[in-house]
């Protein structure tokens, strides 16, 4: 077999297709994965990730480990208490149910594009914000401790 030039990349026919890491997954089938480098640090002002304290943190890490061994379309076909916890909010939702100040700061960071958003709650008012990428990945955004954010109204009043 010959070498070939050093840096070049071995020739692929049309027939073979793509490289398999250019396949993207199902990403609803595949088991859900986080990305925490992505948090915004900074909002929302009255509490966020800059107010968390230890036992929230504690909440966070255990919710989001409960959560990593399902897929997406596990857990949305679960039980209530599953869709209780994670809810996946469409560009729809987003639009009309996201605070001005929220859609201002997905601008700002630049995730306007974001067109699916989770939502995973922590008790009664408690959230983590995910934005879910093509591939499957939920990236880390917001924690709401207030829940300002989507705000709703409480259930029975």
């Amino acid at each position: 077999m010959a070498k070939r030039p050093k840096g070049s990349k071995p020739q692929r026919s049309k027939r073979q297709g793509p490289h398999s890491s250019s396949q993207q997954e199902e990403p609803d089938d595949s088991k859900m994965s986080w990305r925490f480098s992505t948090l915004d640090r900074t909002y929302p002002q009255d509490g966020g990730w800059a107010g968390v304290d230890a036992d929230d943190l504690q909440a966070v890490v255990g919710r989001i480990a409960s959560l990593d061994n399902s897929t997406a379309t596990q857990v949305l076909a679960g039980s209530e208490v599953s869709h209780d916890i994670f809810t996946v909010y469409s560009q729809e939702a987003i639009d009309q149910g996201f605070t001005n100040d929220a859609k201002r700061r997905l601008v700002e960071r630049e995730r306007d594009d974001a067109t699916v958003i989770a939502r995973i709650r922590l008790g009664s008012r408690k959230r983590l914000y995910a934005v879910k990428t093509p591939r499957g990945v939920y990236e880390l955004l917001w924690w709401d401790p207030l829940h300002k954010i989507y705000p709703t109204e409480p259930k029975n009043t």
